[in-house]
């Protein structure tokens, strides 16, 4: 397997039987990265219909040979450009990422429409700070997008001996709830703002929140709606709650419908 791709490969099956038994039973699947089929070969049997994306054309062409047929669909692609799946029927998500997009992804899942359940292998230390509470070391933007987009809970970890080649971290299993899978489109961020608000609210974790959204076009915000929202005007962006960067996001672009 060529480093490029940055892909492990899981080679321990109680492993993969215990991050299956994670997913609801049944229904549409969606697996992101089934490299050389370590789960692919399970899912295709307990799911009605299952569509693998791959990026990489080899271990693609190889997922479609081995478990192509009229109940898998082989994608071969980059996940994070694709967006239609199942004809517009729920489905949930499985995948064991490249360690090189594990934050991307949470973005891309928060922008990402119909999925009920998501579970995820990512690095142990990523997965940790997708789950970091407000006033920590760790905590940041993707932080924030976890919990404002997702229920989301580390069920287990595991060691890198699990894969082959070996990574440099052992790996974690989140469980991710879609809070918003009953939206319309009126009623979700449009999350290419959101991101660039992320970005912006934590552009320098020295400086105080406010100063930081002195970057926002036309100086959108100040010391009153933050004081209206509760923030202090000396805050950090670690300091400020989930909550508070989406009522603050809903204010700043004037959202009124977001549930």
């Amino acid at each position: 397997m060529p480093e490029k791709f940055g892909q492990y490969f899981l080679k321990d099956k109680t492993v993969v039987e215990k991050i299956i038994s994670l997913l609801p039973p049944g229904g549409n699947l969606l697996e992101i990265g089934p490299g050389k089929g370590a789960l692919t070969f399970m899912l295709a049997d307990i799911a009605e219909h299952l569509i693998c994306v791959e990026f990489d054309p080899r271990l693609a062409r190889y997922i479609k040979e081995k478990f192509g047929g009229e109940k898998v669909r082989v994608i071969t692609g980059d996940i994070l450009k694709e967006s239609s799946f199942f004809d517009g029927a729920p489905f949930n998500i499985i995948n064991n990422l490249p360690y090189a997009i594990s934050t991307d992804i949470i973005y891309y899942l928060a922008g990402l429409s119909l999925w009920n359940t998501a579970v995820m292998t990512i690095q142990k230390e990523t997965a940790r700070r997708f789950l970091a509470a407000a006033g920590t070391s760790e905590y940041g933007r993707t932080s924030v997008t976890a919990s404002v987009f997702f229920d989301i809970q580390m069920v287990f970890e595991f060691s890198k001996k699990c894969f082959s080649p070996p990574p440099k971290v052992d790996a974690g299993v989140l469980v991710l709830q879609n809070k918003n899978i009953k939206a319309g489109p009126s009623q979700r961020l449009d999350i290419k703002e959101w991101k660039n608000f992320m970005n912006i609210c934590f552009f320098s974790r020295r400086k105080t929140l406010s100063n930081n959204l002195k970057r926002l076009p036309d100086n959108k915000t100040g010391a009153a709606l933050l004081e209206y929202l509760k923030i202090e005007s000396n805050a950090r962006p670690q300091d400020v709650a989930p909550g508070q960067y989406l009522e603050l996001f809903k204010k700043i672009y004037e959202i009124s419908n977001y549930l």
